[in-house]
């Protein structure tokens, strides 16, 4: 009987490991947890954060879809990708993926109203960022460190560059 148990157990240790239900079940179950607990049984609705959550959801759903038909591999880095993209959301940032689930937690953070929750956004970022750099060591690896490197030198980890200057517009540029 244990036997038969023991693959569901190590299957469902292995769910629950998974960076997506950290970030689309777990989180936000704690989240709405303490914060009723914090505000005695009341729930502060800021709907500002819907929008970020759906962006990072839809952001984390279409870039998986976008990466594993060009570059192979599977979801996760069980089986690495066997080229490096540098187009569509990968030109941006090397793990917009990653970049999805923080905006979907900064989301849950706003539409709970929850200065917990933003900690735990930070902390959820230190925990991609170290994930990333572990990943990218095995990327840099697999797939030669000089276009690896080169790719990480024109491409930022999980922010997209914001141009330091304001674009000037004149009569004359219109």
């Amino acid at each position: 009987m244990q036997e038969a148990a023991k693959p569901f157990s190590q299957r469902a240790l292995r769910w629950l490991q998974r960076t997506p239900v950290h970030s689309f079940l777990l989180a936000p179950l704690l989240v709405i947890a303490f914060e009723l607990a914090l505000n005695r049984g009341t729930l502060t609705f800021v709907p500002w954060g819907i929008p970020l959550m759906i962006w990072g959801f839809l952001q984390y759903k279409f870039v998986g879809g976008y990466r594993l038909p060009l570059a192979g591999g599977t979801s996760g880095m069980d089986a690495m990708p066997n080229r490096i993209i540098d187009t569509g959301p990968y030109r941006l940032v090397r793990h917009p993926i990653y970049t999805g689930f923080i905006v979907m937690d900064l989301g849950l953070a706003v539409l709970c109203g929850s200065a917990l929750a933003l900690v735990g956004v930070a902390v959820i970022t230190v925990g991609l960022w170290l994930k990333a750099r572990v990943e990218e060591q095995f990327l840099s690896e697999e797939l030669g460190t000089a276009a690896y490197g080169a790719y990480k030198a024109r491409t930022p980890m999980l922010m997209p560059r914001m141009p330091l200057e304001r674009a000037r517009w004149t009569r004359k540029s219109l």
